[in-house]
């Protein structure tokens, strides 16, 4: 019990790369670093049906620590990453890349939100930046309250967007403990309550409750973890992490509880895994990797299993599935 199950590897090692569930159910990668190699802007597709990976043509820009979001369309826009701000949109069907304007800066470490009204927020230090897909043109909100990079962005039950931690770009250079909103029906930023821990490369995820579970990452008590709450504003902490770890995965699984994969503690790498019970606040082992993971991603499948697949050192090119219905990888 509790043993990992390790699939085909893929066939570029990456981290710092991008995965994306497409509506016919395969993920695609994008991007990322190769040591050795630099940036790359080779993708590939995994097939959970057969378990195997197909390669892509590349993007049309080398990447790594961009964004990939699924569009109302299907489509996948992929966006930063690089020093020029460029954008570009994966068409599954065909499968092709074509080129979309791009945004005034360049942009690393950002959070890309899909809308409730089809266009995505990205934000990265001052700048909210807002894709039309119909038009496929960019404009701009107003700045953001708190300049940042390496934070994290919630879409909330509500529609809006919580942005929460990461490196103060304007004061400190230092991880951060503020947070605010975006409302897209006013087009404004609104500083809400800062978190209890200053935190950047963390951890986020919305739970069923309409909570937002904020945990580990760069800061003070790597293995905190707090909860936001829509409805009062306010942060409320809950349980510690076995391990601290940043530069980890998260994962809301079908049964409401949330998986934490790989990462980093501070300075080793981790195959370590843990279960996070947003009923009782507990987090608890459960099987290991097979393989060191960390600056890797992890994806839900429509099959209720988890890839992880990529990250730094000897895993980069590997994959691992977990079952949460066995506690097995």
């Amino acid at each position: 019990a509790e043993t990992w199950t390790t699939v085909s590897s893929m066939h570029s090692a990456r981290e710092d790369h991008s995965a994306t569930l497409l509506p016919n159910g395969k993920v695609l990668v994008t991007g990322g670093y190769l040591s050795g190699n630099g940036v790359i802007a080779t993708a590939e597709l995994y097939d959970p049906t057969s378990s195997t990976w197909t390669t892509l043509s590349s993007m049309n820009i080398a990447r790594e620590y961009h964004t990939a979001t699924m569009l109302c369309s299907g489509r996948v826009l992929i966006a930063g990453g690089d020093s020029s701000g460029t954008a570009e949109i994966f068409d599954y069907a065909t499968p092709s890349w074509t080129l979309t304007p791009a945004l005034t800066n360049g942009t690393y470490q950002q959070t890309a939100n899909l809308l409730p009204n089809g266009k995505v927020l990205l934000a990265e230090y001052s700048n909210g930046a807002l894709y039309d897909s119909v038009s496929g043109t960019w404009s701009y909100t107003p700045l953001m309250n708190s300049p940042r990079v390496g934070h994290t962005g919630n879409l909330m039950p509500n529609g809006k967007v919580l942005i929460a931690g990461g490196i103060d770009t304007l004061h400190t250079l230092s991880p951060t403990n503020a947070a605010e909103v975006y409302d897209p029906a006013l087009g404004t930023w609104t500083t809400v309550a800062p978190m209890n821990n200053a935190r950047s490369t963390t951890l986020s995820v919305l739970l069923p409750s309409g909570k937002v579970l904020v945990a580990g990452g760069s800061t003070a008590n790597p293995g905190s973890s707090e909860l936001y709450d829509p409805a009062s504003g306010t942060w409320t902490v809950t349980g510690y992490m076995n391990v601290d770890r940043t530069a980890s995965s998260i994962t809301l699984l079908p049964n409401g509880k949330v998986l934490v994969a790989g990462g980093y503690h501070p300075y080793n790498g981790l195959s370590s895994a843990e279960l996070y019970d947003p009923v009782t606040g507990v987090w608890t082992y459960t099987g290991s990797m097979a393989a060191i993971h960390d600056q890797h991603t992890a994806t839900l499948l429509p099959n209720g299993k988890v890839l992880v697949a990529g990250g730094s050192a000897n895993s980069a090119q590997s994959a691992e599935l977990y079952d949460p219905a066995t506690g097995t990888w």
